[in-house]
């Protein structure tokens, strides 16, 4: 990866200034002035913060004498035979149980919400299988736990960590144990907030992230936005823009929005013709690669942008927020996702049906297409989930084809 971004700046002769810290952001005559510790300030236009998040500590008595782990070594013979605390119950949390299990004496991992696991809730942020090893040796009595508690002091002797717990589930129980070390392992937040004093820039979910409108732009503050991880602010424990493989889609977006001066071309035109739209559909849901790593959060649309309508406009991989925020007009708009459906109480136990009206409550990742007109859904289309992935014509072009041949609003164009 670092090669990678070196031959890149290489490559398009980017002007890079290493080793340099912004120490702030202010309002200029051209948009906005960005102060440095080391150089004088850069005045632009457009200003987009990408700082990435840092280790978060929680506001807890003691919380400055454990380790962080972002901070620990990758050796973990230096916790032989030791009483461990986690605190957090994260993929970070659970990578760290994973590594001290084999030489620790025990380990608990503590924090007041339960375990949240990603093949529950499709979502990449819970915890994944590959570090649920904890889990197992907890239910099945290996010495380790889980514990739903709140940390409420800490305090340190010759002896180790004498540590403080509110049991979440039991009627207000309160302990006190003792380990020989501690860990936070208490997630990540967005650091940069001295950037954004003076501009009255905002954070939300719990100050994790800077709040932001749907193309990544700060409310009130024209022209200064948020790329990268930051801009998980708006598909938040839904999507994947808290990771590279997510947040690369909104930076592309970004960068064309950008590059377009807000007014996005389309890629290519098409036809109003239920057959051709149809086609269309199919092949985007069994090639695009945005569709299926930003599920629910991205989405091809074909919009109407001309007052007959005779053609729409193809606009791929854009924000659906960003579309219901009137990002491409209030004409008629053809919008192509894939999305997961309900939860299953068990999602390796679901009752599958060979049924296409069974479609809308499938909980797999299944295409979703929906016909909008004047900031409202129209229309709607569930298809059936395919354990590959691959959306055959025979299969599902008569049925997506006759649902647009009763929902296009303009019969006159609908072939």
């Amino acid at each position: 990866m670092t090669r990678y971004l070196a031959d890149f700046v290489d490559r398009h002769e980017l002007r890079v200034r290493y080793q340099s810290r912004a120490t702030g952001i202010s309002a200029d005559p051209i948009g906005y002035a960005v102060s440095f510790s080391d150089a004088p300030p850069v005045r632009a236009r457009r200003v987009v913060i990408a700082t990435g998040v840092e280790p978060y500590r929680p506001d807890i008595p003691g919380i400055d004498l454990v380790e962080r782990y972002a901070d620990l070594a990758t050796d973990p013979s230096e916790f032989h035979a030791a009483r461990v605390l986690i605190i957090g119950k994260g993929n970070s949390a659970f990578e760290t149980a994973s590594a001290l299990i084999p030489v620790a004496a025990t380990v608990h991992l503590a924090s007041p919400s339960p375990v949240r696991l990603a093949w529950n809730t499709h979502y990449v942020g819970h915890v994944r299988a590959v570090n649920c090893n904890a889990i197992d040796t907890y239910q099945l009595k290996i010495g380790n736990a889980l514990l739903d508690a709140e940390v409420t002091g800490i305090r340190r002797d010759g002896t180790g960590f004498h540590v403080d717990l509110a049991y979440t589930h039991a009627g207000g129980q309160r302990v006190t144990y003792q380990y020989d070390r501690v860990i936070a392992a208490t997630g990540f937040r967005f650091g940069a907030h001295d950037l954004l004093t003076g501009l009255g820039g905002q954070t939300c979910h719990d100050g994790r992230y800077p709040a932001m409108t749907p193309d990544y732009e700060c409310p009130d503050r024209p022209g200064l936005y948020f790329a990268g991880t930051l801009t998980h602010a708006r598909d938040y424990r839904k999507a994947m823009s808290g990771f590279i493989h997510g947040f690369r889609y909104n930076s592309r977006f970004l960068a064309r929005l950008l590059t377009a001066a807000g007014d996005l071309a389309p890629q290519c035109r098409i036809d109003v013709d239920a057959a051709t739209l149809a086609q269309w559909v199919l092949d985007r849901l069994n090639t695009s690669d945005a569709l299926y790593l930003q599920p629910g959060y991205f989405a091809d649309v074909a919009a109407a942008t001309d007052p007959d309508q005779t053609d729409l406009g193809v606009y791929e991989a854009v924000p659906l927020d960003w579309v219901r925020d009137g990002g491409l007009g209030s004409g008629w708009q053809l919008a192509v996702t894939l999305a997961y459906g309900p939860p299953a109480a068990d999602p390796l136990n679901v009752d599958r049906r060979d049924d296409p009206s069974y479609a809308d409550v499938t909980p797999y990742l299944h295409p979703v297409i929906r016909l909008r007109h004047a900031g409202v859904d129209t229309a709607e289309l569930h298809l059936l989930e395919e354990l590959e992935n691959r959306y055959r014509p025979e299969e599902h072009l008569p049925r997506l084809t006759s649902f647009l041949r009763s929902a296009l609003p303009v019969e006159s164009v609908v072939s």
